[in-house]
């Protein structure tokens, strides 16, 4: 075989190309099953929040209800299409996320101590739609640019 090769440089390419696209193949059909969560969740059963389970701790909590992507404050929240998944980024370190849907309870993923900027793959234990994600953190959140912010322009007299 190696007389072979070294006698067609076109068989030696066609098997390198061959490798290249079959590998690549694999990379794509795993990319789309991968799930990739940092933390293994808690099953708890009920409706609580991540606020609740993490008490006296989080300071801040938001309730995304109904799973729409989107930014919420210091949170973005990016839910797969099939409603089963949901990934986020923050701007401040997330101590835990409750990730609710059916009737078993939900999935608590506890980041503490050092909390996280971001995770992958939450879902809930049946691997049902999600109907809501808590998200709590300590640090207080950054006003983004846009803020509103306040000026006095207008002096009182009598």
């Amino acid at each position: 075989m190696g007389n072979t090769l070294k006698r067609n440089p076109l068989l030696l390419v066609t098997l390198w190309l061959m490798a290249v696209v079959l590998s690549t193949m694999a990379l794509v059909a795993t990319a789309g099953t991968a799930k990739a969560a940092s933390v293994t969740p808690t099953v708890v059963p009920g409706n609580p929040t991540c606020k609740d389970l993490l008490a006296p701790e989080p300071a801040f909590e938001i309730k995304v209800d109904p799973p729409t992507s989107g930014t919420y404050g210091p949170i973005t929240v990016t839910f797969s299409p099939d409603g089963k998944l949901v990934d986020f980024t923050s701007t401040v370190p997330v101590l835990g996320v409750f990730v609710k849907g059916g009737t078993a309870g939900g999935n608590f993923y506890d980041y503490r101590p050092g909390g996280s900027p971001g995770d992958t793959g939450l879902e809930v234990p049946t691997q049902q739609e999600i109907s809501h994600v808590s998200f709590c953190w300590n640090e207080e959140p950054t006003p983004p640019d846009e803020a509103l912010t306040v000026t006095k322009t207008a002096e009182a007299t009598h």
